[in-house]
């Protein structure tokens, strides 16, 4: 899979970090208090593949790993 904004690959972060990196956060998409259930997961990419047609994974960089498919 490749980031959407992106053609660099996105590395997964070792857990929370105080800033990403310049070229993820570039095209980090951010919940201040994270998400209901997945509040140390702030900060997300995008990710599109062909197999998963017109659906998205929204993948947390920071945090426990977390993955959500998205439309």
């Amino acid at each position: 899979m490749t980031p959407v904004l992106s053609t660099r690959p996105v590395e997964r972060l070792q857990a929370v970090t105080e800033e990403l990196p310049p070229e993820i956060a570039r095209d980090a998409v951010r919940f201040p208090v994270g998400l209901p259930g997945f509040e140390a997961c702030r900060s997300f990419v995008l990710m599109q593949n062909e197999v998963l047609g017109p659906l998205q994974l929204l993948k947390a960089v920071e945090g426990p790993s977390a993955s959500f498919l998205v439309i």
